[in-house]
């Protein structure tokens, strides 16, 4: 199985995840333009789109002073972006988006994150032994290694943002399953986060409440039920949040 940023096969799938919303957020960068570059050879690894020069941006097809001026921007801006962001980009094996910032909360910085083992890593609160094996080999891979090391070079060396003290939430943690009507993902885990409270990806008996959404884990709801776990609809969820 192919594991690394590199994979010829995936590379422009996994460099658009990484220029996506949910992760980096590179606004411009897309997918027809993705495909461009790679098969201009400017693009081997998610480390090069910060190597990209604005001459090679400007040579592609549509792209006027404007846009290659918005795309450079844009791409100068993701440096900035927080822990959980770029690992949820860096496509790892089993590692969602909600597991991503719920690792990067617990570790901190990018630096800390790639020299721990996987017994370290199933320390951590709410990350289960498959994400912790998963981690370990892929930050062990040498070419893997030289990616985040490049990316370093680039500017690219997040850390965490520090955890909400004294908020109305401190202390609680959350699961969210299914699809929540008037909040993504995202958006729902910023909202606990800031108020102190932590988002887990697996529910556990510290878990303080399952959000039950549209379309939930049969698997999460079954453990919440079998532990005697507080579940909350989307309106208990909004009114918990005040």
């Amino acid at each position: 199985r192919c594991v690394g940023l590199d994979c010829p096969s995936q590379r422009v799938e996994r460099l658009f995840h990484f220029a996506s919303r949910s992760a980096m957020d590179i606004e411009g960068l897309g997918y027809k333009t993705i495909l461009a570059m790679v098969e201009a050879g400017w693009l081997k690894d998610v480390s090069d789109i910060y190597y990209l020069t604005r001459e090679q941006v400007a040579s592609l097809e549509g792209f006027a002073d404007k846009s290659v001026d918005n795309l450079m921007s844009a791409i100068e801006g993701s440096k900035a972006r927080p822990l959980g962001n770029l690992l949820a980009g860096l496509s790892v094996r089993h590692v969602g988006g909600t597991a991503a910032f719920d690792i990067a909360a617990e570790v901190g910085s990018l630096q800390r994150l790639r020299g721990m083992s996987a017994e370290e890593l199933e320390g951590l609160e709410g990350i289960g032994p498959i994400i912790a094996r998963s981690i370990a080999t892929f930050f062990s891979q040498p070419r893997n290694q030289r990616v985040i090391d490049r990316l370093k070079v680039a500017g690219v060396d997040p850390v965490a943002p520090p955890k909400a003290r004294g908020g109305a939430l401190e202390g609680k943690t959350f699961v969210i399953t299914g699809t929540l009507e008037d909040y993504s993902r995202d958006q729902a885990t910023r909202a606990i986060e800031q108020r102190g409270g932590k988002v887990t990806s697996s529910v556990s008996k510290k878990t303080s409440y399952v959000i039950v959404g549209v379309d939930p884990g049969a698997s999460k709801l079954a453990k919440a039920t079998s532990l005697g776990l507080a579940t909350l609809d989307e309106k208990g969820f909004t009114e918990l949040l005040g």
